[in-house]
């Protein structure tokens, strides 16, 4: 997990993992403004190949939180 500050002096934080394509495709396009995370895919370097690269962010928080954030996110994005 890596955090950042962007422009406007906000931290955020960012966790990179690979995940079949099909469950990224569903966290992708999950709403997760609610608690302020988001997923995208980041790296599809073969159409073909089952796996891609997902970055989860969230906003600033603790690190027990953005934990909790990702666990939230997955729960409700694959629902």
């Amino acid at each position: 997990m890596t955090s950042e500050t962007n422009h406007t002096n906000q931290t955020y934080h960012r966790h990179r993992f690979s995940c079949p394509r099909k469950v990224a495709t569903k966290l992708e396009a999950y709403d997760g403004s609610l608690i302020e995370s988001s997923c995208k895919i980041i790296q599809d370097i073969n159409p073909e190949s089952p796996n891609v690269l997902v970055q989860f962010s969230t906003s600033q928080c603790a690190k027990q939180t953005v934990i909790q954030r990702l666990a939230t996110f997955l729960i409700y994005a694959l629902q």
